[in-house]
């Protein structure tokens, strides 16, 4: 059993990050701690009698769908908070809908990029509505972060093993031949019987989020490129856009 923490928006808590939720957690087969933020930023804030949600409600409804939940609530948690709290987890899940409901603009990428960052367990960024995790696409660019990426995730979701995964490699320095690509082949051989390997030209973050954006019904596993990648592929000129035009779990962690 895994200890899954997610954080939600208790002002902005719609019912299909429920099903994202009892998805992942049954894949994982986990017990799930919710931390209700009353209002995430501190700016552009509802009033402090702004109605919240039913907590006994909630932990029904989740009762209902077979997830054990512990719900947790806290007027503006900061962010060290969420970090002390993934210190103990195994997956810490973000809905990218929730960071986005109550900053301005500049805002944006400041709780999606510091929490993936900071955090001390692996995050998954939900999107509007998860489908199921028929494909696992990888990044991979040979080193040691995109490895310990991998084995994490498979680590965490060992019963995959049945569906589609597709690795993707941008040459940064103009090499196209994939580091290590049979010692990969192998390792991932043992989890999945159809392994694909894409070689992508271009910026990494422009053509990892170009082959994402189409996708359905994957997960995309981020830990190649670095941080700054992560950063830039939620940049605060076009976060808003970008962010919706994905429509798949991002699943992100560093050593």
């Amino acid at each position: 059993m895994k200890r899954i923490v997610a954080v939600v928006d208790a002002l902005h808590f719609r019912e299909e990050q429920l099903d994202a939720f009892q998805y992942v957690t049954g894949l994982l087969k986990g017990r799930l701690k919710v931390l209700l933020l009353d209002g995430e930023s501190g700016r552009n804030t509802p009033a402090p009698d702004a109605p919240l949600p039913d907590l006994t409600a909630l932990q029904r409804e989740c009762g209902e769908r077979g997830i054990e939940a512990e719900l947790q609530r806290g007027r503006g948690i900061a962010l060290k908070e969420i970090v002390r709290e993934s210190r103990f987890a195994d997956l810490l899940l973000i809905d990218r809908e929730t960071s986005l409901n109550n900053l301005y603009d500049a805002d944006v990428p400041g709780f999606i990029k510091d929490v993936p960052a900071d955090a001390q367990c692996p995050v998954m960024v939900l999107p509007a509505e998860t489908g199921l995790f028929k494909e696992v696409v990888f990044t991979y660019n040979g080193s040691y972060s995109s490895v310990y990426a991998i084995r994490e995730f498979m680590q965490l979701f060992p019963h995959l093993n049945g569906k589609k995964a597709t690795v993707i490699y941008v040459p940064e320095k103009g090499i196209p031949i994939i580091p290590n690509e049979q010692l990969l082949n192998d390792y991932l051989r043992f989890y999945f019987t159809d392994v694909t390997f894409l070689v992508l030209n271009g910026l990494p973050d422009a053509e990892i989020r170009r082959y994402l954006q189409d996708k359905k019904d994957c997960v995309a596993v981020m830990g190649a490129y670095g941080r700054n990648t992560f950063s830039r592929f939620f940049n605060p000129g076009n976060a808003r856009n970008m962010m919706r035009m994905l429509n798949v779990p991002i699943f992100i962690t560093h050593p």
